[in-house]
């Protein structure tokens, strides 16, 4: 069975997205924000959102910080502070929007794992040796 060619890129651009997320949490918060925003991206670009809704259905630590989120949304009717608590929302977002990049398109290949990881432990070298 051969692999269409949209699929294949996009599963070389997630995986691209997770290397420049590891280097990123290192480094710089341009990276990783840049990466959150081109994950994102590849996902919608992708378009499988059922499974993507099957995947974080079904896990449950998503659920959890997506209950987590909520229960500040929630508070936020008690606020008096609603600049103070729309930025804080805003910060948490991040949290929200990380787990739904690596959740809903889980990584399958062992190989990859090692790829994310040898970026993340090379940044972590660079950074040191330049520091």
């Amino acid at each position: 069975m051969k692999i269409k060619k949209p699929i294949l890129f996009n599963h070389y651009a997630h995986i691209f997205v997770l290397c420049l997320f590891a280097v990123g949490i290192v480094c710089s918060k341009f990276l990783m924000s840049m990466s959150i925003l081109l994950g994102l991206l590849n996902l919608i670009a992708e378009g499988d959102f059922k499974q993507y809704f099957q995947n974080l259905k079904q896990n449950k630590f998503f659920v959890l910080v997506l209950l987590f989120f909520l229960l500040h949304v929630l508070a936020m009717v008690w606020s008096d502070n609603w600049e103070y608590g729309l930025n804080d929302l805003r910060r948490k977002l991040s949290l929200l929007a990380v787990p739904i990049i690596i959740i809903s398109k889980p990584i399958q290949l062992r190989t990859n794992y090692k790829i994310i990881l040898f970026c993340f432990v090379a940044a972590l070298i660079i950074t040191s040796l330049i520091n």
